[in-house]
């Protein structure tokens, strides 16, 4: 389930591991397919997500409204289509 898939549960957004934890949130850092880290709200990180907590590492997978505004998964590949389209 790696490289963009989306489901009710959420958006597979790549690989990453979870660097920082507040107590709403984490900063994950993705490794695979770009390399990248942003905040998460807990809220957001589907229970079938490999990463939920600090030093955990594996497939992210979060809300897709999240995944959109952070560029990253299905979202980030339809902004790449649509800069080439532009251009």
């Amino acid at each position: 389930m790696s490289g963009g898939d989306e489901s009710e549960e959420g958006e597979d957004v790549g690989l990453g591991t979870c660097v920082k934890e507040t107590a709403k949130a984490l900063l994950i850092m993705l490794t695979h397919p770009q390399d990248d880290m942003r905040w998460v709200p807990k809220s957001q990180v589907s229970p079938s997500s490999e990463v939920r907590r600090r030093g955990d590492s594996g497939v992210v997978i979060i809300a897709a409204w999240i995944a959109r505004k952070n560029g990253w998964g299905r979202s980030r590949d339809a902004s790449k289509d649509k800069e080439r389209d532009e251009s």
